[in-house]
């Protein structure tokens, strides 16, 4: 790992993006196998659909969304997790109800939480610099913003992209773009950090930003790729 050269960029820095997936909020897209979607459904007061159509819905909804992510063609054209439960075969002839209501299941169980040090990490690394937050979510914003509340990190944010607030995902430099606009310094003294190589740091390249790869695998850097300023294991790692 290289922490003192992370240090350093974070110190000659005026403007840190963040990701946040990953990067600092956890237990996210938990949908394996073993999830329980109908108990969900059923707590919003949903009554109509079986479990079992519960799961298969979400289930279906995740897997297609899953494979246009992976689809680099798609960047620019990413689906909402409305349209998709809409064109499912596994949901045709479900009332707008029904449909809002697996969307609602499928945005609970995406969203994850912010632990309290990851938390303080934010708080360490707002202290001296703006604070932007680039991150691609499916669902609405809605409990994400919830969840940074809960945490007492949203007013550390000078700006917040969401990707769900539009149809462009990482790495598309259009995000990244947008929070450097927001941030109002010049784009040699903003850092970009994240987990996601291809998604952050190649999406901090494309704007000619710096970056620090939270490399939690240990992996190390591949040959051909982005290339990050300095790698770190872990984002509490920045807090000296």
């Amino acid at each position: 790992m290289q922490i003192d050269s992370a240090l350093s960029l974070v110190e000659r820095s005026s403007a840190v993006v963040l990701d946040m997936c990953g990067t600092f909020m956890f237990g996210h897209d938990r949908f394996g196998p073993d999830e329980t979607y109908g108990r969900a459904y059923r707590r919003l007061g949903g009554t109509a659909l079986s479990d079992r159509s519960v799961y298969r819905a979400v289930s279906a909804c995740f897997a297609t969304m899953s494979s246009i992510y992976e689809d680099p063609t798609r960047q620019y054209s990413f689906p909402s997790v409305r349209s998709t439960l809409t064109s499912l075969p596994e949901t045709v002839g479900y009332s707008f109800h029904e449909l809002g209501l697996l969307e609602q299941v499928f945005a609970n169980h995406e969203v994850g939480h912010i632990p309290k040090d990851y938390a303080e990490t934010l708080r360490h690394l707002g202290q001296r610099r703006r604070l932007a937050l680039v991150t691609d979510v499916w669902s609405s914003k809605s409990n994400y913003v919830e969840v940074l509340e809960n945490a007492e990190v949203f007013d550390l944010f000078t700006v917040m992209v969401f990707s769900s607030d539009g149809c462009t995902v990482k790495p598309s430099r259009q995000l990244f773009d947008r929070a450097v606009s927001g941030l109002r310094v010049p784009p040699v003294e903003v850092l970009v950090i994240g987990d996601s190589l291809r998604r952050d740091i190649g999406g901090a390249q494309a704007s000619g930003l710096k970056s620090i790869w939270i490399d939690s695998a240990n992996s190390g850097v591949p040959e051909f790729g982005p290339h990050p300023g300095a790698r770190i294991s872990d984002l509490r790692d920045l807090r000296g």
